[in-house]
């Protein structure tokens, strides 16, 4: 039975459809909405695609500029309620593509309507290429790629597609919940992604005093690290992560947290508060599971962080929803301890938090 349309495979799906091999610690591709591409390419695609972003970040041939690329997938074309592979070439061809032939067994080159390539133009890069020789595995996820597919693929500059991720990923996938790009004083450069962490909070009140209660609160965080310099290892940067939480939050209330948390910004501590003072240090590791203290030119190291506090003494009636607020976090920082985009704001000493992360109003003293 076929999915019903305007449905997708997850990221994974289409992994592994496509003959790779799926890695949830450090995922190849990430599910992205399909109707936000619009804005990037010079012809807005037809509706129904299903769109997901490589991790890989790639450097020009003549620049230093770096690029991911971008899949869309039509599934199940010339089925009712899919599209068809006419659509799809009139519409490649209605955005300056030219049918180009492919090599056949017999030796002939003749366009057959399946292969169009696309300007430069369309997304400002290579060009895009619409292949719809069927290249999915048939017999993974049989919902999504029996019958017949088409396949657009097209680079973009990384912001964009960073932002593209960040706007959101598949429901069963990772969500990013934080993007940041620098380059520091030696002219290394870096890219970074964290998903949405696992967080988990604990309640005891047979150890507590009367009327009180005690959390236990962990945190672990999941992503990953990019060495986007042209030709160079990298040397591992310093970097850390904090949760906080909006001073109205009953978290802020409670004796473990802190406003006080390294920052030098005096309006900060008027408006957020942590209970994990000094953050945590985000660690880029190996396959094997060590760390590393360099990172390979156009490698994507996972990243690892947990960090745990207990929150004790919290008064008994109100202890749910510390729970409860303890398990969101109004927002997430990044702090960096080198590079461009920092503002002046700490995270711990030494650690400044990036501009690209501190969606928080940081203000400096005057």
């Amino acid at each position: 039975m076929l999915a019903e349309p305007g449905t997708c495979p997850s990221a994974e799906q289409f992994v592994v459809a496509d003959g790779q091999e799926w890695n949830a610690d450090a995922p190849s591709f990430f599910s992205i909405d399909a109707a936000l591409l619009d804005e990037y390419v010079s012809d807005p695609l037809l509706e129904g695609g299903c769109a997901y972003a490589a991790s890989d970040v790639l450097t020009a041939n003549n620049s230093a500029s770096t690029y991911r690329n971008v899949t869309v997938l039509y599934l199940h074309l010339g089925e009712d309620g899919w599209r068809s592979s006419d659509e799809l070439g009139d519409w490649a061809e209605s955005a300056g593509g030219t049918s180009v032939g492919r090599t056949f067994a017999d030796g002939s080159q003749e366009p057959d309507g399946s292969l169009f390539e696309l300007p430069t133009e369309f997304s400002g890069w290579s060009g895009a290429l619409l292949d719809m020789s069927n290249t999915l595995i048939d017999d993974v996820t049989p919902e999504f790629t029996q019958g017949e597919e088409g396949r657009l693929n097209f680079n973009l500059d990384e912001a964009d597609v960073d932002a593209l991720v960040s706007a959101g990923t598949a429901a069963d996938g990772p969500t990013v919940i934080l993007s940041d790009s620098w380059t520091d004083d030696n002219g290394y450069s870096y890219s970074v992604s964290l998903y949405a962490p696992a967080i988990n909070v604990d309640m005891d009140t047979v150890d507590a005093l009367p009327g009180k209660a005690n959390l236990s609160y962990s945190i672990e965080f999941l992503g990953q690290i990019a060495n986007t310099t042209a030709a160079r290892n990298a040397p591992t940067p310093s970097l850390a992560v904090m949760p906080i939480w909006s001073s109205d939050s009953p978290v802020c209330s409670t004796e473990a947290a802190t406003a006080a948390f390294g920052s030098n910004d005096v309006g900060m501590e008027e408006r957020w508060c942590t209970v994990l003072g000094d953050g945590i240090d985000l660690f880029p590791s190996n396959p094997d599971g060590t760390e590393t203290t360099s990172i390979t030119a156009g490698d994507r190291p996972a990243l690892s962080a947990s960090g745990s506090r207990a929150v004790n003494d919290v008064e008994e009636a109100s202890a749910e929803s510390v729970a409860t607020a303890l398990k969101s976090p109004a927002a997430y920082v990044i702090g960096r301890t080198a590079g461009e985009n920092l503002t002046e704001c700490l995270v711990r000493n030494n650690f400044l938090m990036s501009t690209s992360t501190a969606e928080t109003g940081c203000r400096l003293e005057d």
